[in-house]
């Protein structure tokens, strides 16, 4: 018989030893150490992004149920406006290259920031975005039954036409000035939005939960009715990038 150079007995009871079942989990640690921040940073920019898209359609849809007046923007006696006038323009200013959108020191004239729409202090003067989509007037956030998702500021901007008489009503259509804030917001600190110079709005990247004093997103959009002639809605526009000598009519 001839015996195989190098045989060796196998004892069915090895495995690795303690010192090597040590190494191994340090190793492993490391290697979760390592990719932990990665892991956190795309838990928390899938959430954050899964927000900031829900806040845009509840104000998309926010603007289309005002547009077609299934959102109250008043009380039913009247008394209390929901979205007020948070500017007014005087539409022979348009003469003027200060209606000019090229002009950066009439930029708020164009787009809603906290020099014209001051930041909410309390969600009693929001509107309440529920879970199930539905959207309630605002003095809703009080009722413990309800389970806000996000709350939405607004405010309209009008254009006054003092020819032949004086007209700063809202019939003739509005610019209407939205801001979604999250439902964990704290009123007690500062809350934020977007000034002339500084951009405020959350960001979708974030490696933790995203800033709660800031709105998810601004938006502006118009809203005309039957009454809205092209020349309101130029006045609301204004001039032409950069010409004050094409006037709206």
């Amino acid at each position: 018989m001839v015996q195989l150079i190098g045989k060796r007995n196998i004892n069915k009871d090895a495995g690795f030893t303690i010192i090597e079942s040590l190494v191994a989990m340090i190793v492993a640690s490391a290697l979760m150490l390592a990719i932990a921040p990665v892991l956190i940073l795309a838990t928390a920019t899938r959430v954050q992004s899964r927000r900031v898209e829900l806040g845009s359609k509840a104000a998309t849809s926010f603007i289309d149920a005002v547009r077609s007046g299934r959102i109250a923007t008043q009380s039913t006696d009247g008394t209390t406006e929901y979205i007020t006038t948070v500017k007014e323009i005087d539409s022979t200013a348009s003469s003027s290259s200060s209606r000019s959108i090229t002009n950066s020191t009439k930029i708020n004239d164009y787009l809603i920031s906290s020099t014209n729409m001051s930041v909410p202090t309390t969600a009693t003067t929001l509107y309440c975005v529920q879970s199930d989509g539905i959207i309630l007037t605002p003095d809703c956030s009080s009722d413990s039954d309800q389970k806000n998702l996000f709350y939405i500021q607004a405010g309209r901007v009008l254009v006054s036409d003092p020819t032949p008489t004086p007209d700063t009503s809202n019939d003739k259509g509005y610019r209407l000035a939205v801001r979604v804030y999250r439902q964990d917001i704290d009123f007690t600190k500062t809350v934020l939005a977007n000034t002339g110079t500084t951009k405020n709005t959350q960001g979708v990247v974030t490696a933790g939960s995203g800033n709660k004093q800031a709105p998810i997103l601004e938006m502006a959009a118009d809203v005309a009715n039957a009454n809205t002639s092209f020349k309101a809605l130029c006045n609301r526009l204004g001039f032409k990038a950069g010409s004050d000598t094409k006037p709206c009519n």
